[in-house]
């Protein structure tokens, strides 16, 4: 590996800095004292005029567990990050390797980021259940009891009041979790819970988890709901749960050999204490963690084991390998091997988080579960099934007994003390069925529910609070499959109008949504998920709508006391409006009052009135103050479709409303090209995989009268790797016997969200996709680029892409069976004249045969985790503007090398990539799809948008993929970046800017020009 000329380049990088760095390190010595206590109070306006911001809370703590020694951003003590942060280099061998002890600042948010109650409202402790006084997501420590002890300096949710409960609260000891009409109890206390989904699966590393969930206590959340993926648990057929998450092994082995014999006796030692059935993995990252780094924030737990999981996940979470290994199932049925399968998991993860002591009656985060999911009436077949099961004299459904089933497996294989759920649709008596939507919420409560029992017997729990997800090529303003996001204003609004009708749980599905890593994103979604939600996915917060939405979790959790007191749900009133036209005040239909008093003489808080204006106009309504007197009334103006809560007769917060410091931001990106990112991509090497061919290469070993399905193809091709990649090579060969064929078509019988790249005699002809969030068969085509003659053979060779499995399964038209991927029917050649000749065996087919190859030549030999690359992968050396390499078709292999820069709290580096589509490796770890693929119009049309230059460019689906600092290399070791490009056909040259590094981050601004809008997709608020 030639470095030479990186090395150069570094060491010019850095000179420059070298004597300003000297000054700085004479100042710090000086000063230290001042800069280590800068925005100690996360209130100081003294502002460091450089992005890198020092934390507001720089106490240092030393992490528990796992040696993470790849968290480059949060492993330095406070100086020295704060120097490097300003750019001074601190020069390490190459061989140098990482500092064993592992250190960390608690993480914590400048003041200009993260939106402060004003000093005026702020009172002692002993005061907090008074109005606007509460202090949600306070980062003052307190003792830390059960799991939080050894991290007692981590953010923490604050003790507001019974009602609004932290996990911390209950000390480790044990919690009666029971439910009414109105709430979840905890202890027999009715509680208010405000949550958010995040996903560990979808979170790169234990360091990135839990800046996240830091932020999510910064935002005023008291409880975190998460999935459990089977699929990422269980990968392979006949292996046993595995329940370590993302990145946690590949990292184990990228520690030093001179640790390796220390290893060797800790997993003997693990080996005799560990009784369950699992591989052994040393100092892993597991659920169980993910969970007590819940606890340690006092946020409370709901988790949804599934196993279908819908999420927008590859196969739904279910295992692929369960479709070739039971090819005639009936997945989410009373089919009995499904029934089998799903009984065994649901037992080993009930069992797996009672061995941890993680469910609240053993003192753990967890106060209740979801068994199964979205088991909706809209189902494939219900209504059909539904009336041949009564005909028959059963009185149910297939589905209706299959949620009753679900009820009586969690009774069986769980402790009894669970409370369980079911959401969205059927469920299971001994279940609380929940909502899931974004603005019908207040339709199902008035049904109660779909069980008929919510607000009777059964509290309304609000699961998914959907705030969207995104398809390739979809664009915010018209998206065709669900919704991109939603509004600030418009997500204030709907939880305010749930919680005035006695919602006292809601949930954001997602909160933070991460990426979907490698091959998990169901069918069409984007690498970044749920880009819209409060959280972006690199970790940043989405403003405004973070600010917005941290205001109104702290009045709900200021009210919570006089909510959750309640003995009966308050009946809507009309409220007064002022009729402009006649003068006069009448009651109206469409502006509604919900009110919570009490008489008690130890309560401030007297009165809470939920108001909300259902109407497209703006509105005066009129209400008595809290002195109830015919003289006392106040006017309020409320604009269309808004909604404001009145504590005592004042606006606390209203939902049209946003705080202009919530908007107050700007953001800045340094690319490569900047001097100041100090870091660029060097070393270029290319390799171009071989196009395979049935007559010539020694790679089809597997040869059959038709192609062999592409998930089956990559299971069989070694059981203990399950399906391992979103390839397969297909080749044949024909020759025409009858006349010549001019202005020729390929034709090919494919699933949706499925992509081809043909050749013809090794030569590139074109490529094809489908990227419909959706399942189904559908016929896609691929014009030749020359006619076919009489008499010659000719090698032809498809290249076929899997874009993800849907997530969909027995409803919204998603089938129960085993779902499939690859050259599915016939494959064909069509004439201009119509003259059709099929290429797979049948009636009318020429007798022909077909090599199958599962995945690429790179990934079978493993080209993106490689130290050493095979004999016959000869590297070639490329810059900027040279080839890639010979000039021949085929996927491109790219692999360059950079340092790790100098990351600032509040940044996050990017690599930009806008050409091609493939998968993307850091340091060997797969970060998942990229495509080049540009947003589309209502007419079908590209977007474009315009640059600084009033020029107009590409408008991608998504330009920026997220390089987490927690899978950086320390210690002087250069990382590795490997892309696979399948569209690099035909192409030699390679696009200047088509792979790039790029610092990104916000910050506060006063100037007007430079404030973030609370629209769908707005651009600045999230880099995508």
């Amino acid at each position: 590996m030639m470095l030479v000329e990186h090395e150069k380049r570094l060491a010019r990088s850095r000179c420059w800095t070298l004597t300003i760095c000297f000054g700085l390190l004479i100042v710090a010595l000086l000063c230290g004292p001042l800069v280590l206590s800068m925005n100690a109070d996360g209130n100081s306006d003294n502002k460091i005029s450089t992005p890198f911001e020092l934390p507001s809370h720089s106490k240092l703590r030393k992490d528990s567990g796992c040696d993470d020694s790849n968290n480059n951003a949060t492993r330095s003590q406070a100086i020295l990050g704060f120097f490097r942060r300003l750019g001074c280099p601190r020069h390490r061998h190459q061989d140098e390797k990482p500092h064993q002890e592992s250190f960390s600042l608690t993480a914590s948010l400048p003041p200009e980021t993260s939106p402060q109650v004003p000093r005026e409202q702020q009172q002692p402790s002993e005061q907090k259940q008074v109005y606007n006084q509460a202090t949600v997501g306070d980062v003052d420590t307190v003792p830390a009891p059960s799991y939080a002890k050894s991290r007692s300096n981590t953010v923490h949710v604050a003790s507001v009041s019974p009602a609004f409960p932290s996990y911390l609260d209950f000390e480790g000891l044990p919690i009666n979790v029971t439910y009414d009409a109105q709430s979840i109890r905890l202890n027999n206390q009715g509680v208010v819970l405000l949550g958010g989904s995040m996903h560990p699966t979808r979170a790169a590393w234990r360091g990135q988890w839990e800046r996240a969930l830091d932020e999510a206590v910064h935002n005023g959340l008291n409880l975190i709901t998460l999935y459990v993926f089977w699929s990422a648990h269980q990968p392979f057929a006949h292996h046993p749960l595995d329940w370590s998450l993302p990145y946690s092994q590949v990292l184990l082995q990228q520690q030093s050999d001179e640790n390796q014999q220390q290893q060797q006796q800790q997993q003997q030692v693990h080996r005799k204490a560990e009784h369950e059935e699992k591989p052994v993995h040393v100092c892993q990252w597991e659920l169980a963690d993910a969970i007590k780094s819940c606890a340690d924030r006092g946020l409370f737990v709901h988790i949804r084991f599934g196993p279908y999981t819908c999420a927008e996940y590859s196969y739904g979470g279910i295992p692929e390998w369960i479709g070739v290994e039971y090819p005639d199932i009936r997945l989410r049925r009373m089919d009995p091997t499904w029934l089998h399968l799903m009984e065994d998991y649901v037992q080993k993860a009930t069992e797996y988080v009672t061995k941890h002591g993680l469910w609240a009656h053993q003192g753990g985060p967890i106060i209740f579960a979801q068994i199964e999911n979205e088991l909706g009436t809209e189902d494939s077949g219900f209504m059909q099934d539904q009336q041949g099961s009564k005909a028959a004299g059963s009185g149910k459904s297939e589905i209706e007994e299959y949620a009753d089933w679900c009820g009586d497996l969690v009774q069986r294989v769980a402790p009894s003390s669970v409370v369980w759920t079911m959401c969205n649709g059927v469920s299971a008596r001994n279940t609380i069925d929940t909502f899931n939507g974004f603005n019908t919420g207040v339709q199902w409560l008035e049904r109660h529910g779909d069980s008929g029992r919510i607000q009777v017997d059964r509290p309304a729990l609000w699961t998914e609070d959907e705030q969207g997800f995104q398809d390739w090529g979809e664009a915010p303003g018209q998206p065709l499959d669900y919704i991109w996001g939603v509004s600030a204003r418009d997500v204030a609004k709907n939880v305010l109008r749930w919680i005035a009708r006695g919602g006292f749980h809601v949930n954001y599905y997602m909160w933070w949504g991460g990426y979907n890593r490698g091959r998990t994103a169901a069918a069409g979604i984007l690498n970044a998920y749920a880009t819209d939600a409060v959280l972006c996915p690199s970790g940043e917060r989405r403003q405004p709508k973070f600010g917005h939405m941290t205001a109104l979790h702290q009045v709900i959790a200021s009210v919570s006391p006089l909510l959750a007191a309640s003995e009966a749900l308050p009946r809507a009133q009309a409220a007064t409006v002022y009729d402009e036209a006649s003068g006069t005040w009448s009651q109206a239909k469409e502006q509604l009052a919900f009110t919570y008093s009490t008489n008690s003489q130890d309560s401030i808080i007297k009165e809470v009135i939920f108001l909300e204006n259902n109407a497209d106009e703006t509105v005066v309504v009129r209400i008595p103050n809290v002195t109830n007197t015919a003289l006392d009334e106040k006017e309020f103006t409320l604009k269309p479709y808004s909604a404001v809560i009145l504590v005592n007769g004042n606006v606390a917060f209203a939902s049209d409303t946003i705080a202009p410091e919530a908007s107050a931001f700007s953001r800045t990106t340094w690319t490569e090209e900047d001097n100041d990112l100090g870091v660029s991509l060097l070393d270029w090497q290319s390799w171009r995989e071989p196009v395979i061919s049935l007559s010539t290469s020694h790679d089809c070993q597997q040869v059959e009268s038709r192609p062999v399905e592409q998930t089956k193809l990559l299971h069989r091709e070694n059981k203990t790797l399950g399906v391992w990649s979103d390839y397969a090579w297909y080749s044949s060969t024909f020759t025409l016997a009858e006349g010549p064929m001019d202005r020729v078509t390929l034709v090919i019988d494919a699933e949706k969200a499925s992509a081809f790249v043909v050749y013809l005699d090794g030569e590139y002809q074109g490529s094809t996709d489908n990227h419909q969030h959706a399942e189904g068969l559908i016929r896609l085509e691929v014009p030749l680029l020359y006619n076919l003659s009489i008499g010659r053979q000719y090698d032809l060779t498809i290249l076929s892409e899997s874009l993800g499995y849907h997530n969909l399964i027995g409803r919204w038209g998603g089938g129960v069976g085993a779902k499939q991927k690859g050259l599915l029917g016939d494959v064909a050649l069509v004439s201009h004249d119509n003259k059709t000749i099929s290429l797979v065996s049948g009636s009318d087919a020429m007798q022909s045969t077909w090599c199958s190859v599962p995945g690429l030549q790179g990934e079978r030999i493993g080209l993106m985790r490689k130290e050493k690359d095979d004999d016959d992968v000869v590297w070639d050396k490329v810059t900027r503007l040279s080839p890639y390499g010979s000039n021949q078709d085929g996927p491109l292999w790219k692999k360059g090398y950079f340092d790790t820069p100098l990351v600032g709290v509040n940044q996050r580096l990017f690599l930009q990539l806008t050409s091609g589509r493939g998968h993307v490796w850091l340091n060997g770890h797969d970060l998942g799809r990229f495509w080049n693929i540009t947003r589309m119009d209502s007419s079908n049309n590209d977007q474009r948008k315009e640059n600084d230059d009033d020029e107009t460019r590409p408008n991608y689906s998504q330009r920026y993929y997220h390089l987490p600092v927690d899978l950086l290399r320390t210690g002087g070791s250069l990382n590795e970046l490997v892309i696979v490009n399948v569209l690099a056909n035909g192409n030699p040259t390679a696009d200047p800017d088509d792979a790039r590094l790029v610092f990104s981050w916000i910050e506060t601004s006063s100037h007007q020009q430079h404030q973030f809008e609370d629209t769908i997709g707005f651009e600045e608020s999230c880099l995508l």
